[in-house]
């Protein structure tokens, strides 16, 4: 088995970027999930909300982040010099972030239609891994639950193979995705090596309507949800994919070979 891809998506909720190579760091992907839009009560906005998100596009030059959208001037997210902590919800999760000031709020209020802020994840930042009862010791980004979301290009090909029209991989908005294995493997490793790093199960991934936003439109349907409700139910959620937590850190790269280990 081998890695086939590699995706970060900056801000949450909106559009992500492949890698070729990157760094794991302590809260997962370098760069996953580290800004965050927030509506006018602090609380996380998502494409489950506003579809119009995955419309956001994000794109990484030297460091900085540039995000545009549909024809809008294109907005350089550079660093604020005189920063303020706010406190932001994210599900039950109460922490403090950083707001990313007045040009950023404009730029991303203007495109939601609503009076928002971006903020990131900054010094007073808190927030750990909690699966069920169980607080792990792995920093969470934005994210909803676990930092790296691994799926598999033959789990895909099953999903497809049952649909009247096959969809992309990006519906799922994968981390990592790995070539080689069979249909839903992912579900059943305990730990996978990629190259040098460690990587522990976490659970699987219930997924939420975000799987049916095609992410190049933004236009809403039923499916997968509808299809995989038939046959990937676990209690009451609808997986696919699996979320990973870093045992290790350092560099994985597009084409490292995965290894399964007990």
């Amino acid at each position: 088995m081998f890695v086939s891809q590699l995706h970060i998506y900056p801000i949450k909720g909106c559009g992500g970027i492949a890698l070729d190579a990157v760094n794991i760091d302590e809260y997962g992907l370098h760069g996953d999930r580290r800004f965050m839009v927030i509506d006018e009560h602090g609380v996380f906005m998502s494409q489950r909300k506003h579809p119009i998100m995955c419309l956001i596009r994000v794109s990484m030059n030297r460091g900085l982040l540039t995000v545009s959208y549909n024809g809008n001037h294109d907005m350089v997210i550079e660093p604020i010099m005189k920063s303020q902590n706010i406190r932001v919800e994210i599900w039950d999760d109460e922490v403090m972030a950083t707001d990313m000031g007045d040009a950023a709020s404009l730029w991303f209020s203007h495109v939601l239609g609503s009076n928002v802020r971006l903020v990131t994840i900054g010094a007073k930042y808190n927030r750990n891994v909690q699966i069920s009862d169980i607080v792990y010791s792995s920093k969470m980004h934005f994210g909803d639950s676990c930092p790296i979301l691994v799926t598999s290009t033959a789990s895909l090909n099953d999903l497809n193979d049952r649909l009247k029209s096959p969809i992309p991989m990006n519906r799922f908005r994968p981390n990592v995705v790995i070539d080689g294995a069979y249909p839903f493997e992912e579900d059943t490793w305990k730990y996978i090596r990629i190259g040098d790093q460690l990587f522990q199960f976490g659970k699987k991934c219930g997924r939420c309507t975000v799987t049916t936003i095609d992410q190049d439109t933004g236009e809403t349907g039923l499916e997968p949800l509808s299809t995989l409700s038939t046959y990937r139910k676990d209690g009451n959620k609808v997986c696919f994919g699996a979320y990973y937590l870093p045992s290790t850190l350092g560099d994985i790269k597009v084409g490292a070979e995965v290894f399964v280990k007990s």
